[in-house]
């Protein structure tokens, strides 16, 4: 929770409200913990450079040994065309986490439409 407090700290002066629901107790293997810590990384790098958000709310749960994270905002939102042609431009950062979670025998998720937002969901188990 503390990175990910860390992470959020610079929105507010970009003009996007921040709201984080932690549990306090989320005790990862070094490896979940990194790789959490990723993907939560580029979800609000993308919130903050391509979303045009001003609202973005992060939630992160540990229960019954597997974590989750979501990063919701309130943006612009894309569709599948879109994320395909910025996918063939070089934007590859969501893609690349993609496989590493898998690896990991997890699972992420992306759910977005245009002018309604997006929402991240990662699941882990730990």
């Amino acid at each position: 929770d503390g990175a990910l407090r860390k992470l959020l700290e610079p929105l507010p002066a970009r003009g996007i409200e921040v709201e984080l629901d932690a549990s306090a107790a989320t005790h990862l293997p070094p490896d979940k913990t990194s790789l959490v810590f990723r993907v939560a990384q580029e979800a609000i790098r993308n919130v903050v450079n391509h979303s045009q958000a001003t609202k973005v709310i992060t939630k992160l749960r540990f229960v019954d040994g597997t974590v989750t994270l979501q990063v919701d905002d309130n943006g612009r939102g894309f569709s599948a065309a879109d994320r395909s042609r910025r996918r063939e431009e070089g934007h590859v950062g969501l893609h690349l986490l993609n496989n590493a979670v898998e690896a990991s025998s997890g699972r992420l998720s992306l759910t977005s439409e245009p002018g309604h937002g997006t929402s991240l969901m990662l699941t882990l188990p730990c």
